[in-house]
């Protein structure tokens, strides 16, 4: 959400009367699906008992990398794909996996129709493909 935010005043979606309605809803409808799975990973994360460096690790990658992209525009991997292929093979709540699905939709949906086949998705999809897998085959969790 703060990124969001921040990006609409950031490009004067909300100052601009022109492009306030269109641009501004958009960028809202965009960020917000991440926002609950970020949400949905976080209340997950509340449910394990032991937890690694690694772990903790992977988790703040993937916060780095989504966060960076709609404020600094670096790296080059949808921040979105990365989220979504990240928190589907790291999280075993099916509502979180289903957050994630919705989230998916909502990228997919964003890079190849209107973006026309945004390159950002694939590198993001496979990043978050490596980081999941790392989680899943090297983070032992123990849950209440």
């Amino acid at each position: 959400m703060v990124a969001a935010t921040y990006r609409c005043f950031d490009r004067g979606h909300l100052c601009n009367g022109e492009k306030w309605p269109r641009k501004s809803v958009f960028i809202i409808f965009y960020y917000v699906p991440s926002a609950f799975v970020l949400g949905a990973l976080l209340t997950e994360r509340f449910d394990i008992v032991q937890s690694n460096k690694v772990s903790w690790f992977l988790d703040g990658i993937v916060g780095f990398l989504c966060v960076s992209r709609p404020l600094f525009a670096w790296p080059a991997a949808s921040g979105h794909a990365v989220l979504f292929v990240y928190a589907l093979l790291r999280c075993s709540n099916t509502s979180t996996k289903i957050l994630s699905l919705l989230l998916g939709v909502v990228t997919f949906y964003a890079k190849i129709w209107l973006w026309h086949g945004d390159p950002s998705l694939w590198s993001g999809l496979g990043l978050g493909g490596i980081l999941g897998l790392l989680y899943r085959y090297h983070v032992p969790v123990l849950r209440r």
